[in-house]
């Protein structure tokens, strides 16, 4: 279905999207489950966690969390909006703060399986809001929840995270789009 528009999104968010994507199982969810990715103009209100791709120069903001390697920015929405989530997510995990930022669309994963005990997220399905965005200058370091903080060259990027199921976003940011 790559590359159709979404109509049932719509219904479920209120944001017109399209589909870039799906990856089936993903390990770091109950599973059966599938991850839909969608570019949009905005993230839907049904996001309970965002993520930001910040690139310059070439090079890409990558976190290291102990529980899971190399990863982008973000995190789980507090009583706040994704705005202000990605905001928050970015200085606590980088100590940088963002200087600007673009909804680029949202990851949802559906739960097919039973509802888990202890499962603590939307069931069946939940949202995860995308940004594109860049910071002040400055140097990363590790903050809250990471271990480190680095700029990255975007071949090793896709080396150090070739099994994330954010990497596809990365065709769909051009350069300067923030």
């Amino acid at each position: 279905m790559r590359g159709v528009g979404c109509q049932g999104c719509l219904r479920y968010t209120g944001v017109v999207a399209f589909e870039i994507g799906q990856v089936a199982d993903v390990d770091w969810a109950p599973r059966p489950n599938r991850q839909t990715l969608y570019l949009a103009a905005r993230v839907p209100d049904s996001c309970t966690a965002v993520i930001a791709f910040v690139i310059t120069d070439g090079r890409m903001l990558l976190t290291e969390v102990a529980s899971r390697g190399w990863d982008i920015p973000g995190g789980h929405r507090n009583e706040e909006s994704s705005d202000q989530a990605i905001d928050r997510e970015v200085l606590e995990e980088t100590g940088l703060a963002l200087r600007t930022k673009l909804p680029i669309g949202y990851m949802s994963l559906h739960i097919y399986g039973p509802r888990p005990a202890q499962y603590q997220y939307p069931y069946p399905t939940s949202d995860i809001g995308v940004f594109a965005a860049t910071v002040n200058p400055g140097t990363p370091a590790g903050g809250l929840e990471c271990t480190s903080a680095a700029w990255v060259p975007l071949d090793e990027v896709r080396r150090r995270c070739a099994t994330r199921t954010w990497l596809p976003y990365l065709h769909y940011i051009p350069a300067g789009a923030v």
